[in-house]
């Protein structure tokens, strides 16, 4: 079978599509993925293999006459999705959020092609929430109150569940610090000296630190005694993570799916410039279900996060041999 998978402008939404399209790749369907022109979507398609189409879908513009040329830009848009899905014509669209979806959602209607709704966030966004009202189902991985906003009769909590036997590793060795493509400077600042005051066993520390911070971070470790592996981008997620016994994290649309695909305890802090503070409410969902503990960013105190990632240990060694014991 043909699916178009559409997602667009962060992280949040191109990681899951990607995590998506593999899984589907791999069943041996074909994949369209739809995105926009924007640097950190070429930067995460670049090693993929799916097909891919992008779409100029930049935000609103300032004064009259640049929105007059981002309506003309957005109808171009719109008619090259027209042609390019009558040309694929796949059994559906998945769309995960961002601009795009909102231009393909009108070719799909026109084509009668069959649209699903993927949302990661405890708050759908601006476009699914508007999409989702004519959608032919909605997925959402975690259980929140907004599925009455969804006028689909077909509602599925998945949990990432789909994915997660490619996750189970026998080997755990990692502390997995991300804070993502918008939120990785409040970590770099704190996160190496939380780290080197760790009582942590036989654990290996991988911290994402963003573009252009890699040698500064380095010295931050290097001074306070500390090895760990620093990566600017983690192109392999699946197998980065894969690895991971203990995160700490953002709480952005992908860094919850990810961790739900770990299935494993794990430490988030907001970040408190997300869009609609959807952060806090997605840890806020997660913590309901006793699945993580949260630090308030304004609040965080060096010595509780150290104890508190010295307590994770034991939980994700705890869960760890569970899995072993009762497979």
């Amino acid at each position: 079978m043909k699916y178009v998978i559409v997602a667009c402008g962060s992280g949040g939404h191109m990681l899951p599509g990607v995590f998506l399209g593999r899984y589907l790749q791999s069943r041996r369907h074909k994949i369209l993925f739809v995105c926009s022109n924007k640097r950190l979507d070429v930067k995460i398609l670049k090693r993929e293999s799916f097909l891919i189409r992008r779409l100029n879908t930049s935000g609103s513009s300032i004064g009259l006459l640049k929105k007059i040329r981002q309506i003309f830009k957005w109808g171009e848009s719109l008619i090259r999705s027209f042609f390019f899905l009558k040309r694929f014509r796949p059994f559906a669209i998945i769309g995960l959020g961002g601009a795009s979806m909102g231009l393909i959602s009108i070719s799909a209607w026109i084509l009668k092609i069959p649209v699903v709704i993927v949302e990661n966030n405890s708050t759908p966004g601006g476009v699914n929430l508007v999409v989702g009202k004519y959608s032919a189902s909605a997925v959402f991985s975690l259980n929140i109150e907004n599925f009455i906003f969804f006028s689909s009769n077909f509602i599925y909590l998945h949990g990432s569940s789909f994915l997660q036997r490619n996750f189970i590793e026998n080997t755990l060795t990692n502390l997995s610090i991300v804070g993502g493509s918008q939120g990785s400077g409040f970590f770099n600042f704190i996160m190496p000296i939380v780290a080197s005051r760790t009582n942590l066993r036989d654990i290996k520390i991988m911290h994402q630190v963003g573009k252009g911070q890699y040698v500064r971070i380095r010295e931050s470790y290097d001074v306070l005694g500390c090895p760990a592996d620093l990566k600017a981008f983690i192109s392999n997620l699946l197998k980065e993570y894969a690895r991971t016994l203990i995160m700490v994290s953002r709480a952005g649309a992908s860094s919850i799916f990810e961790l739900m695909l770990l299935n494993r305890y794990f430490i988030l802090i907001p970040m408190l410039t997300s869009k609609d503070s959807h952060q806090v409410l997605n840890s806020c969902s997660l913590q309901k279900d006793k699945k993580c503990f949260i630090f308030s960013q304004t609040r965080v105190h060096l010595k509780q996060l150290v104890s508190r990632i010295n307590l994770s240990e034991n939980i994700s060694r705890l869960n760890k041999c569970m899995y072993k014991d009762f497979p």
